[in-house]
Order: structure tokens, then sequence, then C-alpha cells
């Protein structure tokens, strides 16, 4: 299977950030489904949709994935981390 470039583009974020992270391509529309996207591609992070329907940018990708790095790790008053 050919990963796609936006995969790569996000493994090679986590890559740089340091960040150890298991990707996973989604193809079956149910799945897609199941996180409210309805236009290609989409990231979810820890189970949460960040971003759809557009490519982010290698700056706005490092912003994403370090800020649901950082709410998991100092979750709000009330809220559980993942």
């Amino acid at each position: 299977m050919h990963e796609a470039p936006h995969a790569c583009r996000c493994g090679a974020r986590c890559a740089e950030l340091e960040i150890e992270a298991t990707l996973e391509r989604v193809t079956e529309p149910s799945e897609i489904g199941q996180y409210r996207i309805l236009f290609t591609p989409g990231l979810v992070i820890d189970e949460e949709l960040v971003c759809a329907g557009r490519i982010p940018s290698k700056a706005e990708l490092s912003q994403l994935i370090t800020t649901r790095l950082n709410e998991n790790r100092h979750p709000q008053a009330g809220e559980e981390g993942s």
C-alpha cells in the first residue's frame, strides 16, 4: 500500500519533534464517518478531529501536534488526560 503524501508529512513532523506516534491511514468510509469528516483528508489525534478538508502547513501541523500533546500532559481542571 502506498502512503499518502500528507501521512508522510505527519510522520516526518513527529520525528522532527521527537514524538513517538502511531499513524494509521483510514480509507473505509464508515470509519471516516465516525469522526464526522465531510471532506478528506482529515487529521485525528487521540480520537479528536483536529483538521479536515485540507492539508495543514508544516507549521500548523507542528502546532496541532504539540498543542494536543500538551493538553494530554496538562489537562485542565476537571478533565482527564488520555
